[in-house]
């Protein structure tokens, strides 16, 4: 399925033929396919390993992590509007530093990212932007970056707060997962534990790692694993954890066997979407990846439907805490 804002910038093939390109998070479609037919020479950088995979899978080299490397100037940058502000700023503040200056811009993106306030800021920032295209609830505008330093480490931001317990500091990316805040899910996971987490614990979509962090400082585990495909909250893992295994993965299969505890707090959003099914595939595959007596601990949303198929794959399945937003699994 093509993204509408593919659609929209597939009006401009024309120009974009035979181009050198750089694609920045793209959404996993058919778009980057049908550039490299019309003669482009693609590189495509992703901080999402989700979506990477899925452009790979498509036969597309794609470079996946937190900050565009050095390599040979695209002749235009073509960038999807984030929703999230902070992450968006990090994003052109990446490309001002790491490409030079007056190489051509295309920013696109859906009414509901906000494209339609970002021409005012764009051109205040690079000193021109203006609307190419419009179609599909979705926004095309062009510009030319401005040259500017700027690193990753910059960005950090540490943060602090209380959770059963514990005092949890941390270091945090604009654009990853709840940037800068303990959510209120995970938060609700912390003070409902059921006993303590030891062994072989593996955090599932840890983000930035706090539930790992809370069961480093409380349990002292064994072994931490922490699983991760946002390249931004990997980076930020790996910062807050250093002792820990921190590993970009999207499956259970990147990440090790023989585990006695899997904690998550799963994602149920892709890009703007809803959706289930990184939470029903853990479900299904943690037995897999437990010792005997292992256990799956997971808190989600109330109205997600994850009873069921917990009680399918698993002996025992228990809700150890709710309250009208959220539910704490059990499962062994």
């Amino acid at each position: 399925m093509t993204a509408p804002e593919s659609r929209l910038l597939e009006r401009h093939l024309h120009t974009l033929a035979g181009q050198r390109l750089l694609l920045v998070n793209p959404p996993a479609d058919e778009l980057p396919t049908r550039l490299r037919a019309e003669g482009c020479d693609l590189r495509i950088f992703h901080q999402d390993l989700n979506a990477a995979r899925q452009l790979e899978q498509r036969g597309l080299a794609v470079e996946y992590g937190p900050w565009l490397a050095p390599a040979e100037a695209p002749q235009r940058v073509l960038l999807w509007q984030m929703k999230a502000r902070a992450w968006h700023a990090l994003l052109l503040d990446m490309l001002q530093a790491e490409l030079p200056e007056g190489t051509p811009l295309w920013l696109v993106g859906e009414k509901r990212s906000g494209i339609q306030s970002s021409l005012k800021p764009l051109k205040k920032r690079l000193g021109q932007a203006e609307v190419l295209d419009k179609a599909r609830h979705c926004t095309l505008i062009a510009s030319r970056l401005q040259a500017a330093p700027s690193r990753l480490e910059d960005h950090l931001q540490s943060q602090q707060t209380e959770v059963a317990g514990e005092t949890l500091r941390w270091q945090s990316l604009p654009g990853v997962f709840a940037h800068g805040r303990l959510d209120a899910g995970s938060r609700f996971l912390l003070e409902h534990l059921p006993r303590p987490v030891e062994g072989q614990v593996l955090d599932y979509g840890a983000g930035v790692g706090l539930l790992s962090l809370y069961l480093q400082q409380r349990f002292q585990p064994q072994r931490l694993v922490l699983l991760e495909p946002d390249a931004l909250a990997l980076a930020c893992a790996r910062r807050n954890l250093p002792q820990a295994h921190a590993l970009a993965g999207t499956r259970l299969a990147d990440a090790p066997n023989g585990l006695d505890w899997i904690i998550s707090n799963p994602p149920f959003h892709q890009r703007q979407a809803q959706s289930v099914d990184v939470a029903l595939a853990l479900i299904e595959q943690a037995p897999a990846h437990l010792r005997a007596g292992g256990r799956l601990l997971l808190v989600a949303n109330r109205f997600l439907p994850y009873h069921s198929p917990l009680s399918a794959a698993f002996q025992q399945v228990d809700i150890v805490a709710e309250n009208p937003q959220y539910r704490v699994y059990l499962a062994q």
